[in-house]
């Protein structure tokens, strides 16, 4: 499935990746958020979506982080956690964690902002345009930061 945002084909340029000030965090890849999600839109507008969960992000963890770098870990891949991947190039779950969180805020973002969905069949474009839909991707997002902080990803909520 195919996701184009603002009407345009124009796919982000590859290769672009963006970063954090300090390097603690990961750089995000356009490219590879482009390719995971399948998502066809300008380069400024994918850019804009994912800095600003980025930002989001950067805000959920600074206490965690503030922590982290005081215990002596200079990058989130540096701080104890389980590698996953291909053998000879596994990664840190956090730094995996992180880049989803990221994703799934910018797809959220996308999302809400962008209400006029490009979609092949009607059905498909309920689903991709429903209030739901960004709320899920809001949730996976809380779910992933939640995990790097080792906090709980389940919750007591009251009717």
């Amino acid at each position: 499935m195919s996701v184009s945002f603002s009407g345009t084909q124009t796919v982000a340029e590859p290769g672009v990746t963006l970063t954090s000030d300090d390097g603690f965090y990961p750089a995000i890849s356009t490219q590879d958020f482009v390719t995971r999600h399948g998502i066809q839109s300008s380069f400024e507008l994918i850019n804009d979506h994912l800095l600003g969960a980025m930002a989001c992000a950067h805000v959920t963890l600074l206490v965690w982080r503030t922590s982290q770098v005081k215990s002596g870990y200079r990058t989130l891949a540096a701080v104890p956690a389980e590698k996953t991947g291909p053998q000879g190039q596994a990664e840190s779950v956090r730094v995996r964690w992180y880049q989803d969180a990221i994703y799934y805020l910018a797809m959220s973002s996308l999302l809400l902002v962008n209400q006029n969905l490009q979609q092949r069949a009607e059905a498909e474009h309920t689903a991709q345009t429903s209030p739901e839909t960004e709320q899920r991707y809001h949730h996976r997002a809380h779910e992933a930061l939640a995990r790097i902080m080792d906090q709980s990803t389940c919750g007591v909520h009251l009717i």
